[in-house]
C-alpha cells in the first residue's frame, strides 16, 4: 500500500510518495503490483490541498482540486484512479469527526475489498467430487 500525501511548500505542492520497504519519490515499476495483490494508494492530508474540503470534508469527492491529486498519484504510480482513495488525517483535532471516519472507514473498507479478491483469486479450486 502506497501513502501519498501533499506538503505544501512555498513554490509549488510536491507529490510525495511512501512505500514500506523503498524511500519517498517516484516509484519504479518494480514497486508496483506485487504476486498478483492489489495496490491501494491512500491520498492523505486532503484538507491541506483543498480549501473546501478543509472547511467540510464532505466536498472530498466534488473537489476538482482533490480529483486533480487523485489523477496526479494516479499517473505517479501506474494505477487507476480507483486505486488512489482520498483520506484526511486526525493530525490536530481533539474531537471525533464522523465525516473524517466515514472517509477513513471508507478506504479500509477499498482496501480488504482488495484482500478478499486476492484470497479469491489466488484460492485453489474446490475439489469437485461425483457422488
Amino acid at each position: 500500500m502506497y501513502d501519498c500525501n501533499f506538503n505544501k511548500q512555498p513554490t509549488e505542492t510536491a507529490l510525495k510518495t511512501e512505500s514500506p520497504g523503498t524511500t519517498r519519490g517516484p516509484l519504479g515499476a518494480s514497486d508496483r503490483a506485487v504476486g498478483g495483490v492489489h495496490q491501494v494508494a491512500l491520498l492523505t492530508h486532503v484538507d491541506l490541498v483543498c480549501p473546501e474540503t478543509a472547511q467540510d470534508v464532505t466536498n472530498v469527492y466534488k473537489s476538482r482540486v482533490v480529483q486533480a491529486a487523485i489523477n496526479r498519484a494516479a499517473a505517479l504510480l501506474g494505477v487507476s484512479t480507483s486505486y488512489i482513495v482520498p483520506v484526511k488525517n486526525y493530525s490536530s483535532e481533539l474531537d471525533v469527526d464522523h465525516n473524517t471516519d466515514v472517509l477513513l472507514l471508507n478506504a479500509v473498507d477499498h482496501i480488504l475489498q482488495y484482500a478478499d479478491l486476492y484470497f479469491l483469486d489466488n484460492s485453489p479450486p474446490p475439489d469437485c467430487e461425483t457422488p
